[in-house]
Formats: C-alpha cells, structure tokens, sequence
C-alpha cells in the first residue's frame, strides 16, 4: 500500500545518496549498494508487482501494449498490466522515456533491470518470456516487410507508420536477434532479418543488415522446431540471401551481390517465392548493366516484367521500368527511358509510395542532366530531394543533393552548389556512402575547375 510505496521511495533515494556520496568510502561498492536495496525494494512488492517487473527485464524499452503482448499469461491478466505499470512508475522502479505514436515508452534504470534479469532467470521464465518478446518482435519485422514495398494502394502515412514503428523497437528488434543468434533460433533469426530489409536499407545500415545475415546465414542446424505454417527455413534462407545481396550493393561489392544472388534465387524459385525471385532478376541485371553486358541485362528486365504483371505485382514492375529506363539513357535512346521512367513515377504515384516516387524522379533527373535539360533535372532533384529529407532516406538524400549541386552552376548560382554539394558530402560521409563521398567530390572539383580555382579542384579531384 501507501505505506511501503513510500518505504521503497525512500530506500531508493537512500541508496542513490549513499552510493553516489559515501559508496565505496564506507566499504561497499556502489553497484553492491543499489543491487541490495533494489532487492529489498522487490522484496516489498506485491506477488503480481514482482512477476511484472522481472519480466519487463527482456526489454531495453517498452510500450503498454507490448508489456501486455509479452508479459501477461495465465498467472498474469492482461488486463492488470495497466494497474501493475502505474504501481511500479510511482515507485520508481521504472521511469517514462516520452511517447511515440500515441503510446507512452518506458525503461528501466539500470540496476533495476539487472536485478529483475536476475529474478526471472531464478523464476525459471526466462526462455519463455524472451520467447514471447521475440515473436513479437518478428511479428513488428514482419509486418513491416509486408507493407514497406506492398503493392497495395494506401496513404504514404500509412505506410511509413511501420517503418516508423520498427524505428521506435530497433533495440528490441536487436535484442530478439541476439538472442536468437545466441540460442541457435535460426528460424526466427532469418524471419527477422527478412522483414528488416526495409528499414536496413532506407536507414544506412547495411552493414549491420549484411552481418546479421551472415550470422543466420552461416548457422547449419535449427533447435528451434517449425510451429508455424509460413514460408520453410530453406526458402527464407533464399530471401534472406537475395536481401543480403542488395545490402551490399550500395558498397559496390558486387561480385558478392552476383554469387548470393543466383544461390538465393534458386531457393526462392522452388519456393515459388516470386517477389524475391523479381528482386533477384532486378540485381542481376543491374550487375549485367555495370559489366556492360546489355542484352543479358535486358533478359533480366524482360523477365520480371513478365512476371510481376503476371502476378500484379506493381512495386516490382514499377522498378524494371525504371532499370529499363537507366538502361536506355546509358545507350542514348533518351526518349525511351523518359517514357519508361514516366510510366514508372505513374505507379508508384498511383500506390503514392514516396520513396519510390523518388527514386525514379532521382534517375529522371539524371536522364534530364545527361541531356543538359538543366530545368527538367532541377526539378526533378528537388522534388525528390524534397520527398527524402521527409522520410529520413539518407543515401538517397545524398544523392539528391549532389544532382542540385552539380546543375546549380549551370543555372547560375555556384554558391548554391557549394552549399547543396557540402551537405551532400557531409551526409554520405555520416553515414558511411564512400562512394557516394568521392562522387561528391569530383563534383566539387568541376565546379572549382569551372572558377579558375586549379590548385584546389585538383586537390580534390
């Protein structure tokens, strides 16, 4: 009661003085100090008190409806984890972290949570409790994967809400993949990794995204058995190869891309897995195309044209289109790829998917430059640019803004180019884009180079 609320209050402020004042000046380790009052405070908590406090332990941070999600079960209602949450908040056992889509965040201090992973280790529920937080982080990857490139129509909003969402549970999503990897889940490691190639790829961490496939991908054995209907280990290990190719291709390692890539593509066909196989047939081409082998590249394209209108998948088809289109301006046939790019930016209008909106406004106004169609590539830059900065997709940004950079001069303005080209350079280098660093700076050196300024054009040249 009121009583004991005010005790624990107490022995808490008590031991913070004594350990941050007197700690190891009176004999006692500061860590010794908290771990003991922390476990006298629990020692006062009521049965229920105690059972949810040691298994919110699983969790860096949380929400109420994940708290109820992972922690209630027979001997703890649902219904009461609302109640025990507030209880816990006034004693300052837990603390409030802010509120992210409507819902509030919660987290341990720290030798709050190192006590309560204690106690649910001793309860015995440390499997099962860590269990249940993984599948439902699986559950919030999952989910993600199916939206972010869905080729259902639905409000932008919408969509990037679970991009959004898997944001705010990164840490969660991180421990779920840590101990999976620890306890040779490799099911569940692969189904993570699956629905994170959204956010691995948007975010910049690729190679992050790339270690954690490796991770799974390396694992032979499974002690995790298959209780679930969905897709078999073997045709996830396919789609996580094929995603793990597409990581790393922003790093340009594409004799890596080209090996994963043809191994995973064979799973996923057997598997009847026909996005994974698009996406496949897609990074295939693109590598035929940088080879310079242009019919095989073509091959490729045709291929998943035929298949995603076959399976109405337009996020897939919108993309071959605009491969189709690159392909074409590299040959010269400008008009070609503009009416490729066209229809393209018409479909992913159409779902109003803003990143794919600009992506294919990035290549058109790559197409509009080579033609020195300086208005058409300003244009087309800026409103991709625009779109980018909205949704946080920071390779693309950089990307964006290297383009508005490089026309600024041709419309008259080289200060502008500067200021566009600076920040292109300082975001690519944030976030680890070499090469998108060293485009950024022969950018710069042109446009030094164009003012007479030789000594530093070569310098960064």
């Amino acid at each position: 009661g009121r009583v004991d609320a005010e005790r624990i209050d107490a022995g808490l402020a008590a031991a913070l003085e004594c350990a941050g004042a007197g700690g190891e000046r009176n004999g006692f380790p500061r860590s010794q100090v908290l771990d003991t009052v922390v476990g006298w405070s629990y020692a006062l908590l009521s049965g229920p008190e105690r059972v949810l406090l040691r298994r919110l332990s699983v969790f860096p941070n949380w929400c109420l409806e994940l708290a109820e999600q992972v922690c209630a079960d027979a001997s703890l209602a649902e219904a009461d984890v609302l109640d025990l949450l507030s209880t816990l908040l006034e004693r300052s056992l837990i603390t409030l972290t802010g509120e992210h889509q409507n819902r509030a965040r919660y987290r341990f201090l720290g030798p709050v949570r190192e006590h309560a992973r204690a106690r649910l280790a001793e309860a015995g529920e440390q499997e099962i409790v860590r269990a249940r937080h993984t599948a439902r982080m699986i559950a919030v990857a999952e989910d993600l994967g199916r939206v972010a490139l869905s080729s259902h129509a639905m409000p932008w909003s919408e969509r990037f809400a679970y991009w959004d969402r898997a944001f705010a549970e990164y840490d969660n999503l991180r421990t779920a993949l840590h101990w999976s990897a620890r306890q040779g889940r490799v099911r569940d490691g692969l189904r993570l990794c699956a629905g994170l190639r959204p956010l691995w790829f948007t975010g910049c961490q690729f190679t992050e995204g790339e270690e954690w496939t490796e991770t799974f991908l390396a694992m032979d054995g499974d002690s995790q058995p298959a209780e679930d209907d969905g897709p078999s280990t073997d045709a996830l290990r396919g789609k996580v190869m094929v995603h793990q190719a597409e990581l790393s291709w922003p790093r340009k390692r594409f004799d890596r891309a080209a090996d994963r890539v043809r191994e995973g593509a064979a799973l996923c066909r057997a598997a009847g897995d026909v996005e994974s196989v698009c996406l496949a047939r897609l990074l295939l081409a693109m590598l035929a195309g940088i080879r310079g082998e242009d019919a095989e590249a073509h091959r490729h394209v045709d291929e998943v044209l035929e298949l995603a209108r076959s399976s109405g998948d337009l996020w897939h088809e919108a993309i071959a289109l605009n491969v189709q289109g690159s392909l074409a301006a590299r040959a010269g046939t400008f008009a070609e790829a503009d009416a490729r790019f066209n229809t393209a930016l018409m479909i992913m209008r159409g779902m109003d998917h803003r990143w794919g909106v600009g992506t294919t406004l990035t290549a058109q106004g790559a197409v509009a430059e080579a033609q020195d169609d300086v208005q058409t590539a300003d244009r087309c830059y800026r409103e991709a640019m625009d779109i980018h900065r909205t949704i946080g997709a920071l390779p693309e940004l950089a990307a964006c803004l290297a383009g508005v950079g490089r026309i600024a001069p041709r419309l008259g303005s080289v200060a502008q180019a500067y200021d566009y080209l600076g920040e292109s350079l300082q975001l690519s280098h944030t976030t680890g884009q070499r090469g998108g660093v060293a485009e950024v700076l022969a950018s710069v050196a042109s446009v030094a180079e164009r003012q007479g300024l030789a000594e530093e054009a070569a310098r960064c040249a």
